[in-house]
């Protein structure tokens, strides 16, 4: 019979020992897979937002409250309404060292439109000098944008596809494009030209003579492509400096915008496993020390026969893996499957578009866990029994007799 067969049927010797083992590890498993997978996808859910800007550096109007619904809008596609002046774009563009500038205008959060259900952010652009939006057009529909000011482009999330006609506050426009998804806030949003943007809230009054409260010229924030070798930080410098009205934002500020207010959430999720993880160790120490204590004749008598205390630690390290193993992996896996079943509810907690990493890397993140949380509670195990091991055979045997 080989040790492994050995292990495994003293596991099963006692059957309720080996339940409460299990569902001890699976617990830890389970919150570490939570917390790991949670800051694994807060975490690239901030650098797919800075990647997929496509800008160095945005203007938004001074404010800090500003700068928060800025980021919230950027992630999360959080509805965010603040407006500049037109000529507030000719003065950025005009600042040395920018390369690019195009401008962009947030109007109020669509919801439940007779399109499609849910809600969506809608916000209008300018086609001609555009960067961060067209290039996330899927394959298809990069072929060139149609003339006019009747079209929209859609995100991901957003049940829309090419040619569909939609009324959105009274107006009818064609789906001209699709977005790939970016996991931002874009991926909820509904982009469509100035000229349309300005046409539609002229025409809209809901019926009870409310009109929107935007036109043609107003712009709510500025993306900036830096000239090559430009400091972003400088150039954001210099445009405080020249529109002392504006506020320049970095990439990278967004990035760590986001990180800082999911800090608390992150927090009580490690504290959580924290807790779970070392009540595990300990349940796992406890009852694995106390099963080799009941064990003592036994093992004195294994050990008389020549049986020495490495053989025997084999033994007790491969009992604690089979019970550990298979629980741990439960558990994660039985973690990662909560997570997706509630993808959409932690992302309105987490305030992102997208807080779980792909398939791929969720099932790896879900795996590193599960592996820490069996390696931890095969040296819970093995540790308090060490002692116990490397007692004299007969002061064993005596003291299983007395047990």
């Amino acid at each position: 019979m080989t040790i492994w067969r050995l292990a495994l049927k003293e596991a099963w010797r006692n059957p309720f020992r080996t339940l409460l083992i299990g569902f001890a590890v699976a617990m830890a498993a389970g919150a570490m897979t939570v917390a790991v997978v949670l800051l694994a996808g807060v975490r690239q859910a901030a650098e797919r937002t800075v990647e997929r800007l496509g800008a160095d550096v945005m203007v938004i109007p001074a404010g800090e409250k500003i700068q928060k619904d800025f980021s919230d809008l950027m992630l999360a596609g959080k509805p965010a309404s603040f407006y500049f002046n037109a000529n507030v774009l000719a003065k950025v563009a005009a600042v040395p060292g920018v390369a690019a500038a195009s401008g962009q205008c947030y109007i109020e959060t669509l919801q439940n439109a007779s399109c499609c259900s849910g809600k969506f952010f809608m916000v209008g652009f300018d086609p001609r000098t555009d960067f961060v939006v067209t290039p996330w057009l899927k394959g298809a529909d990069r072929r060139g944008l149609p003339a006019g000011d009747d079209w929209i482009i859609v995100g991901d999330r957003i049940l829309l596809r090419p040619g569909q006609s939609v009324f959105l506050y009274g107006t009818s426009f064609t789906v001209a494009g699709v977005l790939e998804p970016t996991g931002t806030g874009m991926d909820w949003s509904v982009f469509l030209p100035q000229e349309g943007l300005a046409g539609m809230a002229a025409a809209w009054s809901g019926g009870t003579g409310r009109r929107l409260q935007v036109d043609g010229g107003s712009v709510s924030a500025i993306f900036v492509r830096a000239v090559p070798g430009m400091d972003a930080t400088d150039l954001a410098e210099r445009i405080e400096r020249a529109v002392p009205q504006a506020q320049a934002v970095l990439a990278s500020t967004v990035a760590g915008s986001a990180r800082r207010s999911m800090h608390g959430a992150i927090f009580l999720l490690g504290g959580a496993m924290a807790v779970l993880w070392a009540a595990a160790l300990v349940v796992s120490g406890m009852l694995f020390s106390q099963a080799v204590r009941n064990r003592q004749g036994e093992i004195g008598l294994l050990m008389a026969k020549g049986a020495d205390s490495r053989l025997l630690l084999r033994l007790v390290t491969r009992e604690s893996l089979v019970v550990s193993l298979p629980a741990a992996a439960v558990g994660a896996a039985a973690a990662a499957t909560i997570l997706c079943a509630f993808a959409g509810r932690l992302d309105d907690i987490l305030g992102v578009s997208s807080a779980l990493p792909h398939a791929a890397a969720l099932a790896r993140w879900a795996a590193a866990p599960a592996g820490v949380v069996a390696f931890s509670s095969m040296l819970a195990a093995v540790l308090p029994s060490w002692g116990i091991l490397k007692t004299e055979p007969y002061e064993a045997i005596r003291r299983g007799r007395t047990a």
